[in-house]
């Protein structure tokens, strides 16, 4: 594939981005639905789901 995209030709580049754009929707779609089971679950078990921020947690962590 490497040597597809170092050729330059402009379909090809429209097929990857294609390709790239497929992929995100399917990565958003399957999130979405995992999103989904889990609040159904825990509506009908009573119960809270807790939130984080995560974000940069390895450069906050002390712990190695």
């Amino acid at each position: 594939m490497a040597d597809t995209q170092s050729c330059g030709a402009k379909s090809i580049k429209m097929h990857l981005k294609e390709l790239s754009g497929k992929e995100a929707a399917l990565h958003r779609d399957t999130s979405h639905c995992i999103s989904k089971k889990i609040v159904a679950k825990t509506i009908c078990a009573s119960s809270l789901i807790a939130l984080e921020d995560l974000h940069d947690v390895h450069e906050r962590s002390k712990v190695r």
